[in-house]
């Protein structure tokens, strides 16, 4: 049920950015970022019950909420202002943005008018996290940080599931009610995916200076398309 999945994972953001506003007052990042980190938990525990009203509705009886596991968390050689770049980075200019893309999408081909309204409340703030990252990862660069990045990406993009989206699972008969109610077929999703890595994540990181040729490779071998974008 992908709305009961999205509750999970948006009670799981909350507390993650509830985190991450901590950790940026430690490493005296500027307000805004703080500001928009601290904005960011309360725009996840709304999702979240948006979600789970959406879930049940549908017959959703999840039991006691399992937070998902925590992707993008930085490996132990990265500390401090590292650390906290690294995990902003994946969740925001990552995750978030490539979630904002498929809220985006949702919204063109959803005509429920529930899963609208609340499809239409969830992009809106997910473009907004996104943002979290971008200006986190420009604020980093100015600070000397950030260097790395262009030799994590793939391992970012590993860690927040890119393996699920290109699964050799068999996917059922798609229909266009599905697509109605908000549920978009793999294929459709795997096309999200590639284009807003190329026009968004892949443009932002090269505007900020981040190389991304090997991390276009790694892909192309889970997507083809990937390839005609190499230098």
């Amino acid at each position: 049920m992908t709305w009961g999945h999205r509750h999970v994972a948006e009670c799981a953001a909350s507390q993650r950015y509830a985190r991450l506003a901590d950790n940026l007052r430690r490493i005296y990042a500027p307000e805004a970022l703080i500001l928009r980190a601290d904005r960011a938990a309360q725009d996840e525990s709304r999702h979240a019950e948006l979600c789970l009203t959406l879930a049940k509705s549908y017959g959703w009886t999840g039991d006691a909420v399992v937070l998902a596991e925590d992707s993008c968390t930085a490996p132990p050689q990265y500390e401090g202002h590292d650390a906290v770049l690294y995990e902003i980075v994946g969740f925001c200019c990552l995750s978030e943005t490539l979630n904002a893309a498929l809220m985006l999408a949702t919204l063109e081909h959803t005509t429920v008018a529930r899963i609208r309204d609340i499809v239409r409340q969830l992009l809106a703030d997910e473009v907004k996290h996104g943002q979290l990252g971008w200006g986190m990862l420009q604020w980093s660069l100015g600070q000397g940080r950030g260097e790395f990045l262009s030799e994590v990406l793939v391992q970012l993009l590993e860690s927040i599931g890119l393996h699920t989206l290109y699964s050799n699972r068999a996917e059922v008969a798609w229909s266009d009610e599905l697509t109605a109610h908000g549920e978009l077929s793999r294929r459709r999703r795997q096309d999200i995916f590639v284009e807003a890595m190329h026009s968004v994540v892949f443009a932002g990181f090269e505007q900020a200076g981040i190389t991304t040729d090997s991390t276009r490779s790694w892909l192309a071998t889970y997507d083809p398309r990937f390839a005609s974008h190499l230098s």
